[in-house]
């Protein structure tokens, strides 16, 4: 019982909240091929946690789900125009990997890190729209399905990258033996032409404390980061060797070479 309420609440968190990548045709952009290398790896967490799923896709269907604007609040879907068009602006490639940790009893059922990276020429107005989005429905709560609750709240955005957004979503749903809260913080970062999106998810009993604490969790973003810059500025570094030496002057390859 338990595992199905589970399954079917991370597919409403996932509706909610999901995101897809991008081209990888357009100058500054990063191919999708080279976008592993931003993601975190199991060696960056301490003990108790491993990998479920890690993947370079080229296309919605072997990636995260695309994002449905049904799961904005009601505000945000009567008074901002563009969100039928998200999907659009996300593209179809990137690189993503999930995260589960072992801990699961009588009050917490899951706990789970995801993140996902794309690069396109539509970054910059991605980032805009879904940075609205936040901040109108910031403060809300709306009923997204019969007896569940939603509630968004913005938190201070971390200082890094060239933007940043951070956000906490929690949803309120009955369970099989109490009231659960899916709650779930989610940091959004810009460099150049890429973005990233890692969040939490923290199924647990009401009243329960969070598996990873805020100083945690930073330090999780700190690293996340590290890979996430790296990754950019070097192939950013590789584009840019290649369009001052001569020799590459009438050379575009289709993917930057090491």
């Amino acid at each position: 019982m338990r595992s199905s309420f589970v399954v079917a609440g991370l597919a409403v968190f996932s509706l909610l909240l999901s995101s897809c990548g991008g081209d990888s045709t357009e100058s500054g952009v990063i191919p999708a091929d080279r976008l592993d290398a931003a993601l975190l790896t199991v060696d960056d967490f301490d003990g108790g946690w491993s990998e479920d799923r890690r993947a370079v896709f080229t296309s919605r269907a072997e990636g995260p789900q695309a994002f449905d604007s049904s799961g904005w609040c009601p505000r945000a879907r009567r008074d901002i125009g563009g969100l039928a068009t998200i999907d659009e602006l996300s593209g179809d490639s990137g690189a993503a990997v999930e995260f589960q940790h072992e801990r699961q009893d009588a009050r917490r059922m899951f706990h789970g890190i995801s993140q996902q990276v794309w690069s396109n020429e539509n970054v910059p107005a991605y980032f805009d729209l879904i940075s609205r989005v936040f901040d109108v429905c910031s403060g809300e709560t709306w009923s997204s399905e019969a007896d569940q609750e939603v509630t968004v709240t913005l938190l201070e955005s971390p200082d890094v990258g060239d933007e940043s957004l951070a956000v906490n979503v929690v949803i309120a749903t009955p369970g099989p033996d109490g009231n659960y809260l899916w709650s779930s913080r989610i940091v959004i970062v810009v460099i150049e032409s890429t973005l990233m999106i890692i969040r939490d998810l923290d199924v647990q009993r009401s009243g329960s404390d969070p598996l990873m604490s805020n100083s945690e969790w930073s330090g999780l973003i700190e690293t996340a980061m590290g890979h996430f810059t790296d990754a950019v500025r070097m192939t950013s570094a590789e584009g840019a060797f290649l369009s001052r030496d001569p020799f590459f002057a009438d050379v575009t390859p289709a993917v930057p070479i090491r």
